[in-house]
């Protein structure tokens, strides 16, 4: 082939056959590439609708859990629980007691939900980890609402509005792999795994989807080029 184009550029000129023979070869190369490139976009594309439909959910729940269900207050403070869910009478709602993150694995279902209230704590749980009663409310309750989805993990943040006590989602991110637990140095943790090189990629080569009401002065907006998973 690299004999064929040297005797080519030889020559003054092409003929009508050399011509369409390189554009045949151009079109061949194109038809390899593109499905590529498309089906690399269709992955970001739904990864972002994949978080997009996580957070509508986990918003919908967590406004049910603050304004009418103060009686599950009492099933979330068993012994030996962390409780991030408490019932204020002052407010008449439940509230949260520290922001929080939350890590939901999906395969056909999802196998497990965890809570902290530390991004950096969650990595260290997975599938030995036991469930306390509020994760098995929050496994309940998304069940059915991220069902159909692809397999992978759910990330997100969830903090109170301190003046007027609003439960509020604030980034929900979908991955298609686990971050891995952090071992070292937090900061070059945050640069090799959590930072967005392009538009929903990671710096870790994992494709990532965002929704989110945060902004973000990098890029305008979490997940934007430049930003940092969970805006952290």
């Amino acid at each position: 082939m690299i004999r064929y184009f040297q005797n080519l550029k030889a020559k003054k000129g092409f003929t009508m056959v050399e011509l369409i023979i390189v554009v045949a070869i151009i079109g061949v190369l194109i038809a390899i590439v593109a499905p590529l490139f498309s089906s690399d976009q269709a992955r970001r594309d739904a990864a972002d609708i994949y978080a997009s439909d996580c957070y509508s959910g986990l918003q919908y729940n967590f406004t049910r859990y603050q304004k009418t269900e103060a009686p599950i207050t009492p099933q979330l403070s068993l012994p030996a629980e962390q409780t991030y869910l408490k019932f204020n009478s002052d407010v008449g709602g439940n509230v949260l007691t520290s922001t929080i993150y939350i890590e939901i694995k999906y395969d056909q279902g999802i196998k497990y939900v965890h809570v902290s209230d530390s991004l950096f704590e969650l990595t260290k749980l997975g599938d030995g980890a036991s469930s306390t009663a509020f994760e098995k409310l929050i496994e309940n309750d998304m069940n059915e609402i991220i069902n159909g989805g692809s397999e992978g993990y759910y990330y997100a943040k969830v903090t109170m509005d301190p003046k007027h006590y609003n439960l509020k989602v604030m980034t929900v991110h979908f991955i298609e792999a686990r971050l891995p637990e952090v071992i070292g140095s937090v900061s070059d943790y945050k640069t090799n795994n959590l930072h967005f090189i392009e538009s929903a990629l990671l710096s870790s080569g994992y494709i990532c989807g965002t929704c989110s009401s945060e902004k973000n002065s990098t890029n305008g907006y979490v997940g934007g080029i430049g930003s940092y998973f969970m805006n952290l």
